[in-house]
């Protein structure tokens, strides 16, 4: 890959580093949008634990988000990465620092293989005992920049770093679940997150750029998932309204369903379909939606035959 090179002095070659600043009046609106939707999250965290999957590096920050922060637990996160990955050009030196002058996953000039043992450790230091008084969407923030700023690993950087964000903000909040996925949105286009990285790595220790970039990043993957949000909430009020009629198992199992996609009412309910989810005969379905649509929960399609289908109808 190539390294872009420059003839003035990189960041982590100022005398200054690594130290940071930001312009505080330029961060304030996005850093206090942030912080109004965490809040929003905080109120209903409870209501929206997910049981997927989770991956090894997941299952550590759900789990142990309080435990500090060592090379040895990098090291486990990044060895973990390369597990069931294999690469005949390019195979990583895995679970230890780089020994190489530069990484696979970043194109910036990172400090030599020799340093990066020394710079680790002044950034785990400062992980484990930040500034009092730093925000904690800052700290994220600034987390992310410096380890790709060092980039310790010969690859697998750009995802340990986006751990360390969500490690971060697990522990601001006080909750380790991430219920919205800060690494899926800085995903959808690397682009941006390059030419950020770009803007603040010739600049001598001012991330403002950087800042914005994240948390514009933050605000769009809670809004994002805020229809988890509606979602949740609208089926527990339906299923806690004390006006809902009597139901057999088969067609709470369809409602149940039909409840748990993001617009249930553009769904086309069919005998086929009802007898897919509730895995009931033909006779047993066509009743059960005809006795559905009296009650008022789904109505009948205009269509006639093959076509004939019901839609929910949200109260």
């Amino acid at each position: 890959m190539t390294q872009l090179k420059s003839t003035s002095l990189t960041l982590w070659q100022q005398p200054h580093w690594p130290s940071f600043s930001w312009n505080s009046a330029e961060i304030l609106e996005k850093l206090v949008a942030v912080r109004r939707l965490q809040g929003e999250w905080a109120a209903l965290k409870t209501l929206l634990e997910d049981s997927q999957k989770l991956s090894f590096i997941q299952n550590d920050i759900q789990s142990h988000f309080r435990r500090p922060l060592t090379k040895e637990r990098l090291c486990n996160w990044q060895t973990s990465l390369f597990q069931t990955t294999a690469s005949d050009f390019y195979p990583p030196h895995i679970g230890d620092y780089r020994q190489l002058e530069f990484s696979r996953d970043l194109q910036l000039l990172p400090p030599p293989a020799r340093l990066v043992t020394h710079e680790m450790n002044q950034f785990l230091s400062w992980w484990n005992e930040s500034p009092v008084g730093l925000d904690g969407a800052i700290r994220a923030a600034l987390a992310h920049f410096w380890f790709l700023v060092i980039q310790p690993f010969e690859d697998g950087n750009l995802a340990l770093a986006s751990a360390l964000s969500d490690l971060a903000l697990a522990q601001d909040e006080d909750y380790g679940p991430r219920l919205y996925d800060l690494t899926n949105v800085m995903n959808l286009d690397a682009d941006p997150l390059q030419i950020a990285l770009n803007r603040c790595y010739q600049q001598r220790g001012d991330v403002t750029i950087w800042l914005n970039w994240y948390f514009e990043c933050l605000i769009h993957s809670m809004k994002k998932s805020r229809f988890k949000i509606d979602r949740t909430l609208y089926q527990l009020k339906f299923w806690q309204n004390k006006n809902l009629p009597p139901l057999n198992h088969r067609q709470k199992k369809l409602l149940d369903h039909l409840l748990e996609q993001d617009q249930p009412e553009n769904i086309a309910i069919t005998n086929k379909l009802y007898v897919t989810i509730t895995r009931s005969t033909r006779e047993s379905a066509k009743r059960d939606l005809a006795a559905l649509a009296r009650l008022g929960l789904i109505m009948q399609s205009s269509a006639k035959g093959r076509s004939l289908h019901y839609n929910f109808i949200r109260r």
